[in-house]
């Protein structure tokens, strides 16, 4: 395995890299749920600038969008985000195809397809989205 990163697959046979997490925490005053995309909220600084994260608003295309929520994080709570790499059952519009870019869309902390080529990129789409979950991979 001289040069490769080890796969890694659990019992349904999901098959991954091994995705980049960081910590953050949730000061936002509302929980935030496993599987959705989750922005820096820059309203809050008392771990210092970037430290703090909130789901991501019903904003299309925010900038501000880091990863999605490893787990849920209640408010006040420290979690983890992947910031990189695969994702299992991301917050994603239903419908969305497999293989097509995503960006945030304007429902809170979900995506969707990313619409003109302009429009940043937060990853693309492993699988057919269905009630609202696909696989995803965060670059």
């Amino acid at each position: 395995m001289s040069g490769f990163i080890k796969m890694l697959s659990d019992e349904t046979g999901f098959v991954q890299k091994p995705a980049e997490k960081e910590s953050f925490r949730n000061d936002s005053g509302a929980a935030i749920s496993k599987g959705d995309w989750v922005v820096i909220d820059v309203s809050v600084t008392t771990l210092g600038l970037g430290a703090h994260i909130e789901t991501s608003p019903a904003t299309a295309d925010n900038p501000a969008c880091i990863g999605v929520a490893n787990e849920d994080i209640p408010d006040g709570a420290v979690g983890e985000v992947v910031v990189r790499g695969p994702v299992k059952d991301a917050n994603v519009l239903t419908g969305t195809a497999a293989g097509v870019c995503i960006q945030t869309i304007a429902t809170a902390g979900r995506a969707g397809v990313a619409g003109a080529a302009t429009e940043r990129s937060l990853g693309f789409t492993m699988e057919l989205a269905a009630d609202n979950k696909a696989d995803v991979y965060i670059y």
